[in-house]
């Protein structure tokens, strides 16, 4: 049964108020009704506002001038589309500058809008700011995050390869390529220096390798020997690590065995998870990078 509000009393008050009695309790504590905020050159939304400082261009298409607004947008996805597709290029190094460029060109045209009347030493001033945030703090740290989770782009042979950093270790078998970071290995005469690697897995966990002098086996299937490998050893390789034996392109000796530098090379080859940086994509739009 609905009951109609009494003509005599007031309807009880919300839950809100509660909300209300605060506000105006913190705003009489600290006197912001005295509060004068500088006024704005243009009324604007607050969705308008998020647009124009998140949207390439969007601040000109608002502000009228809707080609020029459009020509940015399509700047800055035509300049996207070449960096991912050439990425790890200097092409997309171009490309990503560019991208910064539009976005950073928007936000500056809508600060003017809302105050057209700063001096030149403040708008410099707010150019560097604006260059660092967008530039530094948003498309820095998100191609940081990008690389981490989604693409990162590795040079190995010449080449450049895009690796997804999402891989499980647990997919990996004999004959994937896998790519890796290492530490400096070796010591004495004999050292590695770290960086990243990218080569094919030769074992994977609990496989047996035999090492000979022609070639090597794998779980008694005989291969052909690999450059700085062993001539001699037996292994069984350890839970949670994979061989993967690095084609090492500039090697320097200086009065040390073959067995010595083997042995150093057999230690960087062990591949444990927290090494693994991911698994390089089979294609990358239409470059073939895996077979």
């Amino acid at each position: 049964m609905n009951k109609e509000t009494s003509p005599y009393y007031p309807p009880r008050a919300g839950w809100s108020r509660h909300l209300y009695s605060a506000a105006y309790s913190a705003r009489r504590h600290l006197h912001l009704e005295n509060l004068h905020l500088p006024r704005l050159a243009i009324h604007v939304s607050l969705k308008r506002a998020a647009l124009c400082l998140l949207l390439p261009g969007y601040s000109f298409y608002d502000a009228g001038w809707r080609r020029i607004g459009l020509g940015f947008a399509l700047g800055w996805l035509v300049a996207g589309a070449v960096f991912l597709m050439w990425l790890g290029y200097t092409a997309a190094s171009i490309a990503f500058g560019l991208m910064m460029s539009f976005h950073v060109s928007g936000v500056l045209h809508f600060l003017n809008r809302i105050s057209p009347s700063s001096s030149v030493l403040r708008r410099l001033a707010l150019s560097i700011a604006v260059l660092f945030v967008v530039g530094q703090l948003i498309y820095a740290n998100g191609l940081n995050w990008f690389q981490s989770h989604l693409f990162m782009p590795l040079e190995a042979n010449g080449k450049i390869y895009i690796v997804n950093p999402r891989v499980r270790p647990t997919v990996l078998h004999r004959g994937d390529w896998l790519a890796f970071r290492v530490e400096r290995t070796g010591g004495g005469a004999v050292y590695i220096r770290g960086g990243f690697v990218l080569d094919r897995v030769i074992a994977e966990p609990g496989d047996t390798v035999e090492f000979g002098s022609a070639e090597f086996s794998v779980n008694g299937e005989s291969r052909a020997r690999l450059p700085l490998m062993p001539t001699g050893g037996l292994l069984t390789i350890p839970e949670k690590t994979w061989l993967v034996w690095p084609s090492l392109r500039t090697v320097q000796r200086n009065n040390v065995s073959d067995d010595v530098i083997a042995s150093t090379v057999l230690q960087m080859a062990h591949v444990g998870r927290d090494q693994m940086t991911g698994k390089p994509y089979r294609r990358w739009f239409w470059r073939k990078q895996t077979s």
